[in-house]
């Protein structure tokens, strides 16, 4: 077991056919490596066979196994405190501070100590779509995890932060559910082993219970197919938290990977919280064929359907601006994403422990691609503050006011959406 340094990583996933790309950069990732920042931020991974299918629906995003995203060049910064109540509250992505709101998670408090070290599981969400864990460690970094069930290895990512002078880090691990029959109640094993204790790690046993079943699932088996490109639409899951879309994919490989939009019957698009791609094979035509779980917010309860629309974008690079004059609603501070939008700093509160950059994104995929912001040289961790309005909050450690902040994003081309795929699938 070993962490592994994400630019590194990254390249060795660029040259495996059988693992998805993130979802941020889901094609051609190496025409990209040389432009992403540095990080201390670690790619930690189940012990096992792992995939990786999403760099970052939120910035800060350390994936092994799966998607949601993993940001690939954000590290995230959380000040210390000496308890955290709620892991997914303080980093979770939307659908986790959800289900914490609505306590459809459930506390595990279950925590062990060895030689100094304390790993402690907070709490864990199974909602019959996807499966979290959110626990904390102080004073190491992870060195490795794994998730199982019966004894079969569960793919996923987990997300963390490097840990300074013997902090509490916060840590979420992310479970890929895509294919897996699950009971309403079973116990999951959980294992975490941290640096200079590899070959000792922390091993918890959990008691999953599905707390509410989903509201709505089906098997619409939808297929479109556009000149050599086939999906088709397997599952369905909409809970109180999120919603889960299995797909089965096939196409030439020399495509890269699709990315999904996914909008309400209301038009309103909904933010994809992690996208896991499975293990794909490519046959001697050298076609790819894979299994793709898209992951989004929830769906209002009264939304009759979903529409999918498959698309591909290719990064070009890094844009940078930095903000001479303090920004204002009236007057904000403007960063460009290329042809992809546009990123609006609307103000910054300086505090004594940290500072909050208050920011706006429009474009066609704002919710997505407005979290891809951060700060030269700082460690930064975003959230989204309003999905209806695509505003966020990208934290840092404490800067002087007087400090010029540089920002970075990155340059994104229109989407080209293959509109020949997209599908509207009934949820009532």
């Amino acid at each position: 077991m070993a962490f592994i340094d994400m630019k590194e990583q990254l390249k060795r996933l660029s040259s495996d056919e059988s693992v998805a790309l993130p979802s941020v950069v889901q094609s051609r990732i190496d025409q990209t490596l040389a432009d992403l920042p540095d990080s201390n931020t670690r790619l930690h991974r189940p012990a096992r066979r792992w995939s990786i299918a999403a760099v970052a629906v939120s910035l800060g995003l350390v994936g092994v196994l799966g998607s949601s995203f993993l940001s690939p060049v954000i590290a995230t910064t959380l000040k210390q405190i000496p308890a955290i109540e709620s892991v997914f509250r303080k980093m979770g992505d939307w659908g986790l501070r959800t289900a914490d709101e609505k306590q459809i998670d459930t506390f595990t408090g279950q925590s062990i100590t060895k030689q100094g070290v304390t790993v402690t599981l907070k709490e864990a969400l199974y909602d019959g779509a996807r499966m979290a864990i959110g626990f904390t460690v102080n004073g190491r970094d992870i060195w490795s995890w794994s998730a199982s069930y019966n004894g079969q290895l569960m793919e996923g990512w987990t997300r963390t932060i490097d840990s300074k002078d013997g902090s509490i880090v916060p840590g979420i691990s992310y479970v890929n559910l895509a294919g897996k029959e699950l009971p309403d109640s079973f116990e999951l094993k959980y294992e975490i082993a941290v640096v200079g204790m590899d070959k000792d790690p922390f091993t918890f046993t959990i008691p999953v219970k599905l707390k509410a079943k989903p509201i709505t699932e089906i098997q619409p088996d939808m297929t479109k197919v556009q000149n050599d490109v086939s999906v088709t639409v397997r599952n369905v899951k909409a809970t109180a938290a999120s919603a889960q879309i299995v797909l089965d994919v096939e196409h030439p490989d020399e495509l890269g990977s699709l990315r999904y939009e996914v909008k309400d019957d209301k038009g309103q698009s909904l933010k994809v919280l992690n996208c896991f791609c499975g293990s794909g094979t490519v046959d001697a035509k050298k076609r790819l064929k894979s299994i793709s779980t898209v992951t989004t917010e929830a769906p209002a309860p009264d939304s009759a359907s979903l529409t999918i629309r498959p698309y591909t974008q290719t990064i070009q690079g890094e844009i940078s601006a930095v903000m001479e004059t303090a920004p204002t609603e009236e007057k904000p501070f403007a960063i460009s994403q290329g042809e992809g939008g546009k990123l609006f700093v609307i103000g910054v509160d300086y505090m004594p422990d940290k500072t909050l950059v208050y920011y706006r994104a429009e474009g066609a995929l704002s919710k997505e691609n407005g979290a891809l912001l951060w700060v030269k040289n700082y460690r930064s961790f975003v959230t989204m503050e309003d999905a209806a309005t695509s505003k966020f909050v990208l934290e840092l450690p404490a800067v002087n006011p007087g400090d010029k902040l540089e920002f970075v994003t990155f340059d994104f081309p229109h989407p080209v959406y293959l509109e020949g795929l997209e599908m509207r699938i009934p949820l009532q």
